[in-house]
């Protein structure tokens, strides 16, 4: 008896599924983690770090999706050529297992590494407004800086 389409398809369509959500509880366990230790260091919590979080999400997403479709195609190139290879999607897997470690990475890493790029980003700032000899947005910058904190 032939498999319909359906049953065919729905296991790949939960192994997407799959890999999209641990992408996603990856993500999410990074934003707690990250407002754990800003509440314990008493940082103010701020949408600053929920916008990130969403551009991460957008990023991450966008990555999978591309990725997906490379596994579907070379999916669909197994299963029409009659291989014996399995049809999973691999880079898929790859790429859950990639931004999974990252965010791994970002849990366990020191709040003074990431401390560290804020501080690059702002003298870059520094300087390119020194360069420009633009005293009032260095100081109006340095106000708002200070205003945060």
């Amino acid at each position: 008896m032939e498999k319909s389409l359906l049953e065919i398809i729905l296991p790949h369509i939960v192994i997407f599924a799959g890999l999209y959500i641990a992408v996603l509880f990856a993500i999410l366990a990074d934003l707690a983690a990250g407002y754990r230790k800003a509440k314990k260091d008493g940082f103010l919590r701020s949408s600053k770090g929920l916008r990130r979080t969403v551009k991460k999400i957008a990023e991450y997403y966008n990555l999978m999706f591309v990725v997906s479709i490379i596994d579907i195609v070379q999916m669909v190139a197994i299963w029409q050529g009659n291989f014996s290879i399995p049809t999973m999607p691999f880079f898929s897997f790859i790429a859950t297992i990639f931004l999974c470690f990252i965010e791994l990475k970002s849990i366990y890493e020191r709040k003074s590494e990431k401390e560290r790029a804020d501080i690059e980003d702002v003298a870059k700032f520094i300087v390119k407004t020194a360069k420009s000899k633009d005293t009032r947005e260095l100081i109006n910058f340095f106000s708002e800086y200070i205003e945060k904190k």
